[in-house]
């Protein structure tokens, strides 16, 4: 099957649900977003795809789809393309380094740090990779999924959790709208500390450089600060037990600047 195709998605990343083309496919997937199946309108299974823990894929059928294992794209030469990275299915690692170097683990080029049956990563980003304070997440989440977020004009979010050994990190990024986002169910399990996330591009309709009262509702509910990535690229801590927004000004938060209150994004 070939030609020009479109694709129905839902909002959240890597979740496509039709293949539009001269005959419609219908996605089937598995918790971690790799595909199944194709069916077409009638329900009849078109295409099925099998893998092993890392991803090599056995197809059965014909199809151009190229989403395949966790909802990426097969390129067909035994690569999955990560967005920031391509991962070979064969090696069971990434082609490139991390890009946060040694802060993401000895091993530079791991996957989902050898646990594929259970985590997946969208953005070849890795989160999962471990910091040993809070904020330096979320500097992390402004570096690599900020400009993401204002190029498309969406928010994304995410939690940030305290492992088992102490050190911070965070879940995959949950793509929203242009004026809202949520990071999804809660970890279980974990100490969860935070969320953060962006308030895509500039917008005349939007304060976007503070947070909205939304956000500090949620953080107040869910008792944990909240951080926000701007569109100029600052990032903004909101801590419910001092009810007041601090300014993160570079990789320490020695140099914190404060501002009374929260302040709505919406106009």
């Amino acid at each position: 099957m070939s030609g020009v195709a479109s694709y129905l998605r839902s909002l959240n990343i890597d979740e496509p649900f039709v293949r539009q083309s001269s005959s419609n496919e219908f996605y089937h997937t598995d918790a971690l977003g790799s595909v199944l199946a194709l069916t077409n309108h009638t329900g009849v299974v078109q295409t099925t795809y099998d893998y092993e823990a890392f991803g090599k894929t056995t197809i059965t059928g014909i199809s151009a789809n190229p989403f395949q294992y966790t909802g990426r794209e097969n390129d067909g030469t035994g690569l999955y393309y990560y967005r920031a990275r391509y991962y070979s299915q064969v090696l069971h690692r990434f082609l490139l380094e991390d890009l946060i170097g040694l802060r993401g683990g000895l091993n530079l080029y791991a996957y989902v740090n050898g646990s594929p049956m259970i985590k997946r990563d969208p953005f070849g980003l890795q989160p999962g990779d471990k910091f040993q304070y809070e904020h330096e997440v979320t500097i992390d989440f402004e570096k690599f999924i900020n400009p993401r977020s204002i190029a498309e004009n969406r928010e994304y979010a995410s939690w940030i959790y305290r492992d088992e050994n102490g050190q911070y990190t965070y879940t995959n990024p949950r793509p929203g709208t242009e004026s809202s986002s949520h990071p999804g169910l809660r970890p279980s399990g974990v100490d969860v500390t935070a969320v953060t996330h962006t308030h895509g591009a500039p917008d005349p309709r939007f304060n976007s450089e503070e947070f909205s009262p939304q956000d500090a509702t949620f953080a107040n509910k869910q008792n944990v600060n909240i951080y926000v990535a701007t569109p100029n690229r600052n990032i903004l801590l909101y801590n419910p037990k001092e009810t007041r927004q601090q300014r993160v000004v570079g990789p320490t938060l020695s140099g914190l600047q404060r501002s009374k209150g929260v302040s709505g994004r919406k106009n």
